[in-house]
């Protein structure tokens, strides 16, 4: 037998193309953090740069799959990555992120194929679908489940919906067999289960990346910038002052006498008063 019998080789591709636009997505948002931020900050998905950052890449990620689905000329291809991204949006960034990309999908739907039966069905079955997400997102966090506990629901959603295309057989749809209803719900659950456990990981490597890149760049006691990042931020100011006609200003404070307070009161006592000023 040879792997297109097996079903290994379409497969491997869905694993390969998820994990590959999950691990590009994260090289292109450090490359953002670096640019524009300090690396020492909270990577923080849900505003700033970030946030629309997340839109462009994933908006396009749509429109790309409503794309190739037309060519296609039904919607059977793709429907477990546009699941992914569906699901995923939804859970990992907030509502209007999410809200403009599936916006977006419907956009690229209506305009590669019109206002068709299957772009009625497409917008409804899209939207049934959010909803439910949405909704079982809201009942995992408030009764505090394991994020295996809300991926395993979203398994047995699609494994119903699967069951659905089977039952219905909709001519825009293509024809939809127990073996293909079979592979793509278990392809689904594979390609989530990898799916979840590389933005875990990468999300844990984020943070120990942060976790360094601040205890490198903070004083541990004020929480404020060191002599290293001064001395970074002040060559770059430097040489851009160089390149420039504006000014360079440099403001230089000190506390007087600050001896005293750890001699007559401890430096515990000092420790605290260095630690209160800065939220001036």
């Amino acid at each position: 037998m040879t792997q297109t019998n097996w079903f290994l080789s379409p497969l491997f591709t869905g694993i390969f193309v998820t994990l590959g636009v999950i691990v590009f997505f994260q090289i292109l948002a450090r490359l953002i953090i670096s640019h524009y931020g300090n690396l020492s900050q909270t990577v923080n998905y849900l505003t700033g740069r970030l946030a629309v950052f997340s839109v462009i890449y994933f908006s396009i990620l749509g429109v790309y799959f409503e794309y190739i689905v037309a060519r296609q000329g039904h919607d059977l291809g793709f429907v477990d990555f546009r699941l992914l991204l569906l699901f995923y949006v939804t859970i990992y960034l907030s509502r209007w992120s999410s809200n403009i990309i599936i916006a977006m999908s419907f956009l690229a739907r209506i305009v590669l194929w019109g206002f068709t039966p299957g772009t009625f069905y497409f917008f409804i079955t899209t939207l049934v679908i959010y909803l439910l997400t949405i909704g079982l997102i809201a009942i995992a966090h408030k009764h505090h489940l394991p994020q295996i506990i809300l991926i395993g629901s979203l398994d047995l959603v699609v494994g119903a919906l699967w069951l659905i295309f089977n039952y219905l057989q909709l001519p825009y749809f293509g024809s939809v067999t127990n073996n293909i209803a079979l592979f793509n719900w278990i392809s689904f659950i594979i390609m989530n289960a990898v799916l979840e456990f590389g933005i875990r990981h990468l999300n844990q490597e984020n943070n120990y990346l942060t976790h360094l890149s601040r205890q490198a760049s903070t004083d541990p006691l004020t929480k404020l910038n060191n002599y290293l990042i001064f001395k970074d931020d002040f060559e770059t100011q430097y040489t851009e002052f160089q390149h420039s006609s504006q000014p360079l200003t440099m403001v230089a404070l000190d506390i007087d006498y600050f001896k005293r307070v750890n001699d007559e009161h401890g430096h515990l006592a000092g420790n605290e008063i260095l630690q209160w000023s800065p939220r001036f």
